[in-house]
Parts: structure tokens; sequence; C-alpha cells
């Protein structure tokens, strides 16, 4: 049995949220006023804007252009240090430029930040807590609106959290756990509005992307999937026993593929509602 298999093998059903990335023309205000689309994305772990999109562009450019570069994990990782550690000494001019960023309406304080990251997931490429363990903490907005405390993130529980770095070696340095990110947000909804001169560059679950000008981009709860995990959490045993007797009951013949799936996801929302 390989590794992989044993993994498999042994993994627990999980829940995991997955949300919708949504592009509006704005070039009108008010989104254009027909609330057309103009392209959508599905991100499951993490969307970061500004200097987490340059150097994952940077990355994808090198890499695009020379693969013989890039044979391992570890080698990737020499690399990805190696471009934040040149966009420190030589800063990127105001990645955030003309960005609005708002999480359930509530608009955020992006002063003295070169860049934020939106988290479905506890873990950063490859690993790295950047909300932190710790419970409870108020918006960064400002609207003055303080009267929220966050609450403990799951990758289930229809939120996101929202969170900025100040430059490069401050995101190297939360990554590694000598420091925190600047806890912006937690909400359903968040919403960037794009500068009317520029557009911005971002990417989702480290793939990079670039968003034009006069935009507003929107992230919301598309669905909530299930899917195989190495941890386990208490809804996860839950959920274990669910598929285990539809397992049975598909293999009896009791039920149908499509019936089994659709009893899955109907039983895996109620448990998390």
């Amino acid at each position: 049995m390989t590794a992989e298999t044993w993994d498999v093998y042994h993994a627990h059903t999980t829940i995991v949220d997955r949300w919708e990335i949504s592009v509006y023309d704005n070039s009108k205000g008010k989104y254009g006023g027909d609330r057309k689309i103009q392209e959508t994305k599905m991100m499951t772990n993490y969307f970061g804007i500004g200097l987490d999109g340059i150097i994952a562009t940077k990355f994808h450019k090198l890499r695009e252009g020379n693969p013989f570069y890039f044979g391992s994990r570890l080698i990737n990782k020499i690399w990805y240090g190696h471009l934040g550690t040149q966009a420190y000494l030589i800063p990127p001019t105001d990645p955030l430029a003309g960005i609005e960023i708002s999480v359930d309406n509530c608009l955020m304080d992006l002063k003295g930040l070169q860049g934020v990251v939106i988290l479905n997931i506890p873990s950063y490429g490859g690993g790295s807590d950047l909300w932190g363990v710790e419970s409870g903490g108020t918006p960064h907005g400002l609207d003055g609106r303080k009267n929220t405390e966050f609450k403990k993130p799951t990758h289930y529980d229809g939120l996101v959290e929202v969170v900025g770095v100040r430059d490069s070696l401050h995101m190297a340095q939360c990554q590694v756990g000598i420091a925190s990110c600047v806890r912006l947000g937690q909400g359903r909804r968040v919403t960037i509005k794009a500068s009317d001169r520029i557009g911005f560059v971002c990417q989702v679950d480290g793939e990079p992307w670039a968003v034009g000008k006069k935009t507003v981009v929107e992230v919301s709860l598309k669905k909530k999937a299930v899917m195989l995990s190495r941890s386990q959490t208490k809804e996860d045993n839950v959920v274990d026993k669910i598929e285990k007797v539809l397992m049975d009951a598909e293999i009896a013949g009791m039920i149908s593929t499509t019936q089994h799936k659709y009893l899955v996801r109907k039983m895996v929302e109620d448990i998390v509602r």
C-alpha cells in the first residue's frame, strides 16, 4: 500500500465551504447598473490581494519560463522566499492603492498595509495559521464598529477571515509564528472595489490572477462540499457515520449514487447550520 493510499484509507469525511469570487463591471458606478458578471472563480483555501498577488505572479512567471529550476517543494519554497526578500528590499509601490475592502458592509482600514489575505481554512502557504488561535478581537473597520467579537474560525462555518500584512518581512514573520497578521474582519461577504485608474493582482488558492480597473469583486459562499481530511473534529465523526450508512445503502442497492450524494449534502448542511 502506497503512502497516498494509506492516507485515503485512514482519512475522515469532513465538510468545507467553497466560495465564489465574482467580478462585476463598475465603470458607471454601482457595479455598472446591470450587475453583469465579467468573470467568476472558485476559492476553497485563500484569496490574496496586493503583495501576496505580486509575489505569486512573479513566482508563476519564473516557473513558467524556467521549469527545470523548480524540481521540488523545497526548491519552490526557496524561490518563494527569494521573491519575498526581493519585495522587502525593493518594496512594490502601494499594492493596495485605490482599493476599498468591506466585510459584511463594514469598510476596512487598510492604512499601512501592503497586502490582504481572505482565509477559508486555518492553513496558508504550507501550514501557516495567519489568523491565529486566540479567540475574540473586534473588526478593524473605518466605521468604528466594535460591538462584534470574532468567532473561532472553522472551514465550514460560512465565514471567511480577513487579515492584513504590512510588508513581505511581516508576512514571513507571521508564517513562522513570531508575529501576528492584522485581523481586519470576519464575515459572510467580502467586497473589493478596484481603483478607477488601475486594476490589481491577486492569487486564488496559489494561482495568480489579474483584476481590471473599474471593477467590484464579491466573495460569497457558493456551497458546502464533502471531502477527505487527515485531521478530525467532532463534526467529522458524525459525518463519517452518515457516510458509512449511506455507502452501505448504495452497495445494497437501496439508493443510487445520485441519491447518496444528495443525502450527504443535505445532512451536512443540517449539521453545520
